[in-house]
Formats: C-alpha cells, structure tokens, sequence
C-alpha cells in the first residue's frame, strides 16, 4: 500500500513530507490517557458480560472464604485452621424460615405500636426502633442466599469445650 504525499511542512531548514495517513493523525491524534480512559470505560479486552459476572462471584467467594480463614483462628494455636463444613439446604431453609418468622412478627409489633398514638414524634420513634432491626433481618436473609456458606464444624465445638 503506498501512501501518496499531501503536504510539505517547513520546520527550520528542513522541509517534510507528509503521508495520507500522517496528515490524518495530526490533525485527529487523541492523547493516549483519553485512549486509555476508553478502553477502561467500555470494557475492552475484558471478556464477555457473563464471564465478567460470573469472575465476579467468583472473586466475592474468594472473599469471603479468606475472610471466614481470617476471623475463625483460635488465638492460642496460631497458624492451625478451624475445621469448617458447608451449611446444608435444609439448615439454609430452616434458618431463612426463621428469620422470615422473626421479620413478620417485628412486622407486626411495628403495625401495633405505630397505630397506638397518632403524634408524629411517637411515630418517628417507632420506626427509630423497629426499622434497624428489620434491615438487619433482610441483610441477614440476603446473605443466607449465598450459595456457599461455611460453618464451624462440630469438631471445632468439641475442642472449644475442652
């Protein structure tokens, strides 16, 4: 492919000619941070969405996982892991019921102890008191939708008593 000279440009003493393609990147050239900030932006080279999704649950499991080898050391025995197991469905369901059966039942006390007085600053303190909690709830159901949760084992209970 040759290039065919479009223009001469006089710099000092010297006289350069210029290509097609030269020409267009003078006058288009984009700093290359503004390349750059593209190329972050849109997602360049970094696979399709549902890989990028699932690396993300990925990564958020390696998370949490170090997280649980962080906080579950036994301070008198540095370096030795607790034994863990994996939270059956059925311990899942019933804790998620549970926790269903307790966020109803705040519910509930909340619907009678707003309806008792009708001055806002009652109501203000109703919902002061009971609206904590009840996020609380939903935060904690939310992450038993988790699909991997990691408990202690009952080894490790065994060893505490000791």
């Amino acid at each position: 492919m040759q290039a065919a000279v479009v223009d001469t440009v006089a710099t000092g003493t010297e006289a350069r000619h210029l290509t097609v393609q030269q020409h267009w990147l003078m006058n288009f050239a984009v700093a290359p941070n503004q390349v750059r900030t593209y190329v972050a932006r849109s997602g360049y080279c970094q696979g399709p969405a549902y890989l990028r999704r699932i690396k993300g649950v990925l990564e958020e499991e390696q998370q949490y996982i170090e997280a649980l080898s962080a906080t579950e050391e036994q301070p008198g025995e540095p370096g030795e892991r607790q034994p863990v197991r994996l939270l059956t469905a059925a311990e899942r369901r019933g804790l998620v019921e549970g926790l269903h059966a307790k966020r109803e039942q705040l519910e509930r006390c909340f619907a009678n102890d707003f309806d008792l007085h009708h001055e806002e600053a009652w109501k203000r303190r109703v919902r002061d008191r009971y609206e904590p909690q009840i996020v609380e709830l939903d935060r904690d159901i939310e992450r038993l939708n988790q699909p991997y949760i990691f408990v202690a084992s009952e080894e490790a209970w065994k060893r505490r008593v000791r």
